[in-house]
């Protein structure tokens, strides 16, 4: 028996999510937060008031190799100076960048689920690339390779203009240097893989070494963004390592500094950088208390036509997780007010079920600050939410914000689904005197912060989309066909209906292709993969909504239908089908 319907309306979904296999990937890569340092000069990027960018960046593609070779000699303590021509603009826009979790062991990362059409993911290296020539751009500079300290991060950071073709690629149209950043870290992600070393070995690798090795641990990974960071014309590039307490794993991460703050590069489940504070109230919500910070500057300077790099570490006291509460103000929930409304609009031509919005804000204003304890932050959510949410629509603070409370309520009755106008819609009621919900806001630097507390129990209008990031499977209507992800091993997919009472019927199942279950009547999928770090499902909606419909008119059972995502006798996902004839 399942004993609690978790809400969803199918409705109209959203252009933005990958169909098919292509747009996922199951390699494992390791994950690593990243930061980097930005400062003005005369041939850098200039940041305007909002924060976006109008970057010129030098181009190196036209340097020889004797130029090269001349500029590289010299030794571990001077500056390491390269000489540089020519000049190219790089404009801005917004990417989704989405979730996959971040593991415990080693700080493992998986690449996250994507969609393929945004060229700047789909890159490759090789032809953008020029290994020989970081060869050249190393000469010269010597470093231990079993120790991570100032020369290793200076000696391979020089091998930046050799990463000027890529690292332009990755930033066209990039609305900012933290996109950028979060481009950078999901582009290595998805085309690098976590090579541990060896038991008791520690080994750094340059950039290029980890391209043509295909991945590395969170050093080598650490160290290429760092490398595409300087190649896009970012500044002030800076690693950090970390050491935590009660465990002697260390951890390594690059970033950026924006606007005089320091963001690390974003573990692959969120969605942009991360402050400092937020990594530690992050990593502590993974089981980790951070016992020590320690930050290589990296300054570069490009001044005279020549790329100057310096490096100097220095040591920080443990950010400690944020604890203010935070209460949000009546003017950010009117600007959320004006997003919500279109947002739905933008998305489904239609405004939205009637008081939707309102309902939605005055809870936000009224119930939230002075019924309930402040939302308390607690680092990010554990899980992403998407960023752009249609076509080329600004990010917006209130725009994920409208996404979170949209989607907001979990359900343990179902008073009835409604249809208005040809808009649906859901009443949904929560039996229970509270729900745990999360609040995310975007700051002025350009990240978002999450929140806990606790929302009222109430009926609501619930206008859910497709990516919820508190369940454990994703489940999407895409193109006509039902996508099912989950890091966790999905077993069996059924499809049940009401019986007499709380008790259900099950109708139908979704088998693996070729596969045969006695006694069950089954719909075969598309696509069933399930690996360590994962499943996908891909399951035709028409031809399964069929094969339900089919079944329940002989057994006499009538719409709505429950679908069931199980992992063993562990229910993951539980998600109403409604024939849209029969108004759901």
């Amino acid at each position: 028996m399942v004993s609690m319907f978790i809400v969803i309306a199918i409705l109209v979904l959203l252009e933005y999510i990958p169909m098919g296999n292509e747009g996922y990937m199951s390699s494992t890569v390791k994950s690593s937060p990243e930061q980097s340092m930005y400062t003005n000069t005369d041939n850098s990027t200039k940041i305007n008031s909002e924060g976006s960018s109008n970057n010129t960046v030098t181009s190196w593609s036209s340097i020889s190799s004797n130029e090269i070779a001349r500029t590289m000699d010299a030794t571990e303590n001077e500056d390491i100076e390269t000489k540089m021509t020519g000049v190219v603009t790089v404009t801005t826009t917004t990417t989704v960048l989405e979730e996959n979790k971040l593991m415990q062991d080693n700080f493992q990362w998986e690449p996250p689920v994507v969609k393929w059409s945004w060229k700047w993911i789909e890159l490759g290296w090789r032809g953008l690339v020029d290994v020989e020539t970081t060869k050249l751009l190393s000469k010269g500079c010597r470093f231990d390779p079993g120790v991570f300290n100032e020369s290793a991060v200076r000696c391979s950071l020089l091998q930046a203009p050799a990463f000027t073709r890529l690292a332009r690629a990755l930033a066209e149209n990039s609305s900012s240097i933290l996109e950028t950043a979060a481009r950078v870290a999901v582009w290595t992600a998805l085309h690098t893989k976590y090579i541990p070393d060896g038991e008791g070995v520690e080994y750094v690798y340059t950039p290029a070494e980890t391209l043509t090795r295909g991945g590395g641990d969170c050093e080598d990974r650490a160290l290429l963004e760092a490398a595409l960071l300087i190649a896009a014309g970012i500044d002030n590039v800076v690693l950090v390592s970390f050491e935590f307490n009660d465990t002697d794993i260390g951890h390594v991460e690059a970033g950026v500094i924006v606007n005089g703050t320091l963001y690390l590069l974003p573990p692959v489940n969120v969605s942009l950088p991360l402050e400092l504070e937020d990594y530690a109230g992050y990593m502590s919500l993974q089981g980790y208390r951070l016992a020590s910070v320690k930050v290589y500057n990296v300054k570069v300077s490009r001044n005279d036509g020549a790329l100057v790099i310096r490096v100097g570490a220095e040591e920080l006291r443990p950010p400690m997780p944020p604890t203010e509460p935070w209460r949000p103000p009546r003017a950010y929930l009117d600007v959320l007010e004006t997003e919500v409304l279109q947002l739905i609009e933008g998305l489904y031509g239609k405004p939205p079920c009637p008081g939707f919005v309102q309902r939605v804000v005055d809870w936000m204003a009224g119930y939230l600050p002075e019924q309930e304890p402040p939302m308390i932050p607690v680092g990010y959510y554990m899980y992403a939410v998407p960023i752009t949410l249609y076509k080329s629509k600004p990010l917006s603070y209130a725009i994920v914000e409208a996404r979170i409370y949209l989607a907001s309520m979990l359900a343990q009755g179902l008073d009835h689904w409604l249809r208005e106008e040809n808009h649906w819609c859901v009443v949904v009621h929560a039996e229970a005197e509270n729900v745990e919900m999360q609040l995310f806001r975007y700051t002025p630097g350009g990240a978002l912060k999450a929140y806990t507390g606790l929302a009222p129990a109430t009926v609501l209008h619930v206008f859910s989309g497709p990516w919820l990031p508190w369940f454990t499977a994703n489940v999407t209507l895409e193109d006509g066909r039902l996508v099912i992800y989950s890091k966790n091993n999905i077993t069996s997919i059924l499809v049940y209906g009401a019986g007499i009472g709380d008790d259900l019927v099950e109708l139908v199942g979704v088998a693996k292709p070729g596969a045969f279950y006695p006694g069950l009547e089954t719909v075969e999928a598309l696509n069933w993969t399930t690996e360590y770090n994962g499943s996908l499902i891909v399951i035709e909606y028409s031809k399964l909504l069929g094969a339900v419909e089919e079944k329940a008119s002989r057994l006499g059972v009538e719409p709505p239908f429950l679908l069931v995502v199980w992992s063993g006798d562990r229910e993951l996902y539980e998600m109403l089908l409604v024939p849209r004839d029969n108004g759901g």
